[in-house]
């Protein structure tokens, strides 16, 4: 049989949905991915655009998503693609049709000059296509017991929460200040701010200290499992009381919250009284253009940590060879000097973004000191990946 690729348009909305819809509920749990996510899908041609579908026999067999993003880190921004629903129909499978469009996707991300793209799935089927899991994210988890312990030493704080809708214009405003104050973001215009925060089902939060003053603000999920996707302070030493004072407010047995290595401060608060702390990866990624991003990821780290030593590497990887260097600001080039450290094939993912040294026992005698540089932080709030 043959079969034909194409990008979708508005008119083919209905068709699209019904078959995404149906292929991802005869495994998983029953999808309606209108209302699971609202920012991805929409019967125009700026959201159908970013789907590919393969047809046989005029009817969609398989399809690949492509939403794009700006991503922004240290004032410099970069364009970026997720992939989604991925789905090929379960009749159809075995017949290379999820590579194809994925080729094809790929190589117009290459053409429009997108600097890098994530995904979330199967490592051993996306390997293939060029992915590798990249970046950490850190998961506090909290129980009910946490919370009472705290009670009976007379330590809780009090905090309340104001759920935003959808028409309160003005405390949207102020939960989009706290966001666009994180140093490394993707951009949620303000159009479809909304959308973002009810992706799979969550729910947008003010933070109100004992004066009923805004103090922060949140984005709570329970469509698995209770969780914080994030959570901004402007104290953030007070997170865990924060959390405290959430969990009693909702009523809930258990609470996971994320945090993100750019909130130091509320990554220790929330250390001191969760009942665990983890790390794991973050998604899937293929860079595309890794000299401006590294340079920007090693100069968010260089925020964080300003006492980073300053110097010069020059390192192999699979990109091709580069000099990277430390005067004061980062900088990142390609050049033709004898390299000081090889990191072979996809490795260089996560000696780079992390988490690295944890799995991967690399020979840093010849970097010394500089071995502090890495790995540096690429930062997707948990509310963007889907």
């Amino acid at each position: 049989m043959s079969y034909s690729i194409e990008r979708l348009h508005a008119q083919n909305y209905d068709e699209f949905m019904d078959f995404i819809n149906m292929v991802f509920s005869q495994d998983l749990m029953t999808v309606h991915f209108q209302e699971d996510l609202p920012l991805l899908f929409a019967p125009d041609e700026e959201h159908m655009q970013n789907q590919y579908v393969i047809r046989e026999d005029g009817r969609i067999r398989s399809a690949v998503g492509t939403i794009p993003y700006t991503f922004l880190s240290c004032g410099e921004s970069f364009q970026t693609k997720t992939i989604t629903n991925v789905t090929t129909h379960y009749h159809y499978t075995g017949r290379g049709y999820m590579q194809a469009l994925f080729r094809r996707a790929l190589e117009d991300m290459r053409q429009e000059k997108v600097d890098f793209v994530t995904l979330h799935g199967n490592r051993e089927r996306y390997r293939f296509m060029g992915f590798e899991n990249a970046g950490i994210c850190t998961t506090a988890s909290f129980t009910r017991e946490n919370v009472l312990n705290r009670k009976k030493r007379g330590v809780l704080k009090k905090f309340s929460f104001r759920r935003l809708e959808d028409n309160d214009l003005e405390e949207i405003q102020t939960y989009m200040r706290y966001f666009e104050a994180q140093p490394q973001r993707y951009v949620r215009p303000a159009h479809n701010f909304m959308q973002t925060m009810h992706m799979w089902h969550g729910e947008a939060y003010l933070v109100l200290n004992e004066q009923e003053k805004i103090c922060g603000a949140l984005n709570y999920n329970a469509k698995w499992a209770p969780m914080l996707k994030e959570l901004f302070l402007e104290d953030e030493s007070e997170a865990d009381q924060v959390i405290a004072a959430f969990i009693l407010e909702m009523n809930l047995s258990k609470l996971n919250v994320a945090a993100y290595a750019q909130q130091p401060v509320m990554m220790r608060s929330l250390y001191r009284s969760a009942q665990s702390v983890s790390n794991g990866g973050m998604c899937m990624m293929q860079v595309f253009s890794l000299e401006r991003l590294l340079a920007s990821c090693l100069n968010m780290k260089l925020q964080l940590l300003p006492e980073l030593p300053q110097g010069e590497l020059v390192l192999e990887c699979m990109f091709g060879r580069f000099v990277i260097r430390n005067d004061g600001k980062f900088t990142v080039e390609r050049t033709e000097k004898k390299p000081m450290l090889e990191v072979p094939d996809y490795e260089i993912y996560s000696f780079l973004f992390g988490p690295s040294e944890l799995l991967i026992p690399y020979d840093k005698k010849g970097l010394g000191e500089l071995a502090a540089w890495f790995p540096v932080p690429i930062i997707i709030h948990d509310v963007d990946r889907y």
